[in-house]
């Protein structure tokens, strides 16, 4: 769908909608369609259809921007280690973990810092699922 007819479409609404409104943009869908496709589809939705984005925590405002400015906040700063469970408490500790996920039983950690911590450690491209993780302080267990 091109700009114009996006605009149009949705000319009347806020750039941030609530709940009832997003409904309504998606011609009045049903809440629990609603739901299941903010669950199911969250990110990679919102990667793909929002350039300003508001990340809120229990009603606090942890960001209001644009979704660009809002990744490269941990641009540079973000990397991937594969290793030991021991490894993956340290960085657990040490720094902000945006993912973990196992493969062949050991932790593939994502984690956010100044320099790597551990030999091995890759510099990765950030996504906004690990800004977001990243605003929030982190995977919690």
């Amino acid at each position: 769908m091109d700009n114009i007819k996006y605009n149009s479409m949705f000319s009347t609404y806020p750039d941030v909608v609530n709940f009832t409104q997003m409904r309504e943009m998606l011609g009045n869908i049903g809440s629990t369609l609603a739901y299941k496709l903010l669950r199911e589809n969250g990110m990679a939705d919102i990667e793909h259809l929002c350039n300003n984005i508001c990340v809120l925590e229990q009603g606090e405002v942890k960001y209001l921007g644009e979704k660009a400015e809002f990744i490269n906040r941990i641009n540079g700063k973000l990397y991937e280690h594969t290793g030991s469970q021991y490894e993956e408490e340290q960085l657990r500790k040490d720094t902000i973990v945006t993912s973990v996920a196992y493969v062949d039983g050991r932790p593939r950690v994502r984690y956010v810092a100044e320099a790597p911590l551990f030999d091995g450690s890759v510099p990765v491209t950030p996504t906004l699922e690990d800004s977001y993780i990243y605003a929030l302080g982190g995977v919690k267990r």
